[in-house]
């Protein structure tokens, strides 16, 4: 919601009756600047336009209907290009939603209002204005009645400038109810919102967007935050079970030009869609993004926590880890924690702060690392006097920063004039370049720089043997000297002894030193004044390297030119090329940088790929052997987790790469990493590079993967694994015929599937029937559970199966001695029966012989065996039926182990109940208790796991803890020592 600031920075909350609770989460502000500029926001003391209620205004929307909202008595001037609405549809008489367009614009498929029959539902919707000043509702049925206030709007003209909204007719971007959109949100996902087919532009601030979650299984909240920030404790909306929950939100774009959903509990389907976007720092094409640097022979990367890690040649201490021992992976570098931007030299590295700072590390016999000595060092020291820095460049043996009042100093070699004061002299301190008082950016070659100027134009400085400096001539000169001709640049990057510009136009050009063909214009002469490159008309960023260029494009591939020996090209040669070639398998790339005789680009997913020369390891894959096509950079990004699950005496990660790392107990090859060792701590799984869940069975590990199939290993032999035999295996095999899971679950010796069409599969042992196909016969391969067919979770236990429903009912079958199924009963059942008296159930887990289902109202219900106190209900005594949880009212997540059980509570807090002579309740003793007791020191618990006797838990800062039986080292802690409270896992 847009809200006017009134009287002394305020604004009035008023409620009608009830007196409610209200959060208020601030997302940004409108500057007040005035005149406001194409594109800003004026805020309106809110009016209504139209309430269908009313006999004049109505009637109701049966189908579509134009709505004039610029002009007249509407508050809103003729010309504006968006308005601000809040629109809340009443008593709508069937289920459908309500779409706000802009009129005269085909009707899009995105919704702005989703509704129930009978609902009041009110959304916050921004809308572009259509013809004659009129935007157009549609009710997909119902008849609803609308009502519709304005509360600003946004000014109209052109051109658009940093921070203005410009209204897109609304598009979606993803609806997770559709296969291959899916799964539902369970844990963060990322959502790329600007380039491609977003409509959005890449370098967007901000997206507006409307976002609807559709029945999650329990309440909770939904926080849309910029990719590679820190969630915040804000929500975006919040949902209790079964509902549809619409909000319009505006949200600042992240890393990679994503966004990330967080979802607290009850995996909800979520629909996107995009109404707008806020203009960047510029509407044209920016700068090569400095979240990668390469140097002659070494690469740093800021990572989004702003730490920086470095990997190759480290001689002179440029890795920064207080070493001078070079690494073909990445290290980190000592001390920087808040980074926002690196540069790389020869054989120095220099990090931007995010306070405006200048820190260095390397060789420093030049005075490069500009902290008024000439002292090699290999951790950072602060560059002396630059405080308000906002961009830096690194060259041969210079560096230089941009500073905030858009003069530029330098540091360091000056034989050539580089440092552009007019002299030739060198300084280990910040000189001020002559004459520059416009600059928006600058780059650094190996003896020469460069500086974008604000009028579009770049003035060059230093070294002119091969007339890098493009002024027409091959004269040095210590002051900036204008490029020839250059009149409508965007960005500038510099190379060895050659500079190339982005133009406006999405061209590049190139000017200098043209051996091997590195200015790209189909010739290998030298040029002193800028030629433009074959064949770029759509670059989005462009990277001079030592003897080389490379562009990033519009569509995200790569293309490169000139010196190619070491393949630093990319594209599967070593020939030389004066022209652009694509490098290979290059498809989303978002931003690039060019080394010495390597290149490197940071994908959409995070991850880092390299190419060309690998004396030194500068690829970063832990080798040292060239490549002329490009490699993943090792452990970039930070494999943080997202999901986790317990085995009987092991224990598993699903990573946000997408990999997967276990611990503990390997015989049986349950750990998936091509051995049956054990280990202390976790382990990659070989192979899995897309999985979304996980899940652990006894002595075997099955993964979710982002495509809808499922693969397993461990333990085989009773067809657990799903893949048609019976043969143990300790790397993961495909579960046959699985192509449209959305969520997977394991029990001793069983695994369950539940699919996009909400019927469930099941594999293993069925000696209790609890395969659910109304008979006891084993199979290795899925098999569909019988009746089963509006699912929303399932549970599975030792020799039991449970599933919720989407009508709020569970279901069990399989053993019932203890009462498991619930059913008021002990009668075992080969086909699904009834829990009695469950009718609102979000979600069901299944543990040995005891089951729980966590309530729409967040209390928690079980049933069956009782004999430690598993059931929670302060007795020890069995229970075929469902008994409420003591003191349990606002659960999230319920996990079920041999005798014990833990939630996790909307406060974040863990709960656990039952055995505990191992100390698998966390609470700091081995006594058992009957009832909940809080695990110690959280707080902030996300999920739970639980398996045999031990349990672990996902916390918000996604670092995984266990406690329990520690005796073939599933707590991960790199003992096997038993903990009855919280362990952190070493290396997550």
């Amino acid at each position: 919601m847009f809200v006017k600031v009134g009287d002394a920075g305020q604004i009035t909350l008023f409620a009608s009756g009830g007196c409610p609770n209200v959060i208020v989460d601030v997302l940004g502000y409108f500057d007040g600047t005035t005149p406001v500029e194409p594109g800003g926001f004026v805020g309106v003391t809110p009016k209504r336009l139209i309430d269908t209620r009313n006999f004049y205004e109505g009637p109701c929307l049966l189908t579509t209907r134009d709505l004039t909202v610029t002009g007249g008595t509407t508050t809103v001037p003729v010309g504006a290009s968006a308005v601000a609405l809040n629109v809340t549809v009443v008593s709508p008489t069937l289920p459908g939603y309500v779409t706000v367009y802009p009129t005269g614009a085909d009707r899009p498929t995105a919704s702005n209002v989703n509704y129930s029959t009978g609902q009041v539902v009110p959304n916050n919707v921004t809308v572009k204005v259509g013809d004659a000043g009129q935007i157009t509702l549609f009710s997909s049925g119902g008849c609803p009645n609308v009502i519709v206030d304005v509360v600003g709007y946004y000014e109209g003209g052109s051109p658009v400038l940093e921070g203005g909204f410009v209204g897109l007719t609304p598009k979606r971007l993803v609806d997770t109810r559709n296969v291959g959109e899916g799964p539902c949100v369970s844990a963060p996902r990322n959502l790329t919102v600007t380039g491609g087919t977003t409509t959005v532009p890449d370098g967007a601030n901000a997206v507006a967007l409307n976002i609807t979650v559709v029945s999650p299984s329990i309440p909770g909240y939904l926080t849309a935050f910029p990719t590679g920030a820190t969630r915040p404790t804000a929500s975006t909306l919040n949902y209790v079970a079964g509902q549809v929950v619409p909000n319009g939100t505006v949200v600042k774009v992240g890393d990679g030009g994503a966004i990330t959903l967080f979802a607290s509990g009850g995996c909800p389907n979520v629909i996107v869609d995009v109404v707008g976007y806020y203009e960047g720092p510029s509407a044209l094409p920016t700068a090569t993004d400095t979240t990668l640097a390469a140097g002659l022979n070494h690469t740093c990367a800021v990572l989004p926590d702003q730490t920086v890690q470095c990997w190759g040649n480290n001689e002179t201490g440029q890795l920064g880890d207080a070493t001078n021992i070079s690494s073909n992976i990445p290290v980190t570098v000592s001390g920087i924690t808040t980074a926002i931007s690196i540069t790389a030299g020869e054989y120095h590295t220099c990090a931007l702060l995010d306070d405006a700072t200048v820190e260095c590390w390397g060789f420093n016999a030049l005075g490069q690392l500009g902290d008024d000595t000439n002292i090699d060092s290999n951790i950072p020291v602060p560059v002396s006097g630059i405080t308000t820095a906002t961009a830096i460049a690194a060259g041969g043996s210079h560096t230089c920063a941009l500073l905030a009042d858009q003069t530029v100093q330098c540091w360091g070699y000056n034989q050539y004039g580089q440092l552009g004061n007019a002299t030739n002299t060198t300084s280990n301190i910040p000189v001020t370049v002559s004459g520059i008082t416009t600059a928006t950016s600058i780059a650094a070659g190996a003896n020469y720089t460069c500086a974008l100027l604000d009028d579009a134009t770049i003035k060059c400085w230093g070294y002119n043997f091969y007339g890098q400096l493009g002024n027409a001539t091959n004269t040095n000169s210590n002051i900036p000297v204008p490029v020839s001709g250059i009149t409508a640049a965007t960005a500038i990057t510099a190379g060895g002894s050659h500079a190339c510009a982005l133009l406006a136009n999405q061209t590049v050009q190139c000017w200098g030193y043209n051996a091997n063909g590195r200015l790209g214009n189909a010739t290998n002469t030298d040029s002193n004044i800028p030629v433009t490159v074959s064949g770029i008309t759509t670059a989005t960023s462009v990277a001079a390297g030592g003897r080389h260029t490379c562009a990033l494009l519009a569509n995200q591939t790569v293309q490169c030119w000139g010196f190619n020996f070491y393949g630093q090209l990319g594209n599967a040669t070593n020939t030389n090329s004066n022209i652009p070639v694509t490098v290979s398998v290059i498809t989303t790339a978002t931003s690039i940088a060019a080394g010495d005789l390597s290149s490197c680009a940071l994908l959409a997913n995070a991850k880092i790929k390299c190419w060309g020369y690998n004396g030194y390891g500068e690829l970063g894959d832990a080798t040292n052997t060239n490549s002329n096509v490009p490699v993943t950079v090792f452990g970039i990004p930070l494999p943080l987790p997202i999901a986790v699950a317990a085995g009987a005496s092991h224990t598993c990660a699903a990573l946000a790469t997408g990999s997967v790392t276990c611990w503990g107990d390997n015989t049986y090859g349950q750990v998936g990493d091509g051995t049956n060792v054990s280990s202390l701590t976790p382990v990659s799984v070989s192979n899995i590079s897309t999985a979304v869940a996980i899940a652990a069975g006894d002595l075997h590990t099955c993964a979710l993967l982002e495509d809808g199939t499922v693969e397993c290993w461990g333990y085989n032999g009773d067809g657990q694994l799903g893949d048609g035999t019976g043969d143990d295996s300790n790397t993961p095999v495909a579960v046959s015929g699985i192509s449209t899971a959305i969520a997977i679950d394991t029990g001793g010796s069983v695994t369950c599937a539940l699919l996009a069409d909400a019927g469930i599969k099941c594999w293993g042992k069925n000696a209790t029937g609890q395969l659910g196909t109304g008979n006891t016969t084993s199979s290795a391969t899925p098999v569909s559970v019988t009746g089963i067919t509006t699912a929303t979770s399932v549970g599975v236990g030792d020799d039991h199966t449970c599933a919720s429903l989407a009508n709020g009912s569970v279901k069990c079958w399989g053993a019932n001695s203890a009462g498991q199924l619930g059913n008021a009963s002990n009668t075992q059942s080969l086909t699904p029966v009834s829990v009695t008296g469950i009718t609102d159930a979000s979600s069901v887990d299944a543990g040995e012989s005891h089951s729980c289902a966590v309530l729409e109202t967040g209390a928690i219900k079980c049933w069956g065996n009782n004999s430690e106190g598993q059931l929670g209900n302060a007795s020890n005594s069995n229970s075929n039926t469902p008994v409420a949880v003591s003191g349990i009212s606002a659960a999230t997540d319920v996990a079920t182990a041999w005798r014990h059980t833990c939630a996790v509570l909307v406060n974040g807090e863990v709960k656990c109940w039952g055995r505990n002579t191992v100390g698998q309740l966390g609470n700091a003793s081995n006594t058992g208790s009957n009832i909940p007791v809080a695990v110690s020191g959280i707080a902030t618990g996300i999920t739970v796991a639980a398996r045999d006797q031990h349990s672990c838990s996902l916390l918000e800062d996604q670092s995984v803890v266990c406690w329990g039986s520690n005796g073939s080292g599933e707590l991960g802690d790199g003992t096997t020592t038993n903990s009855n409270i919280p362990v952190t896992v070493i290396g997550l």
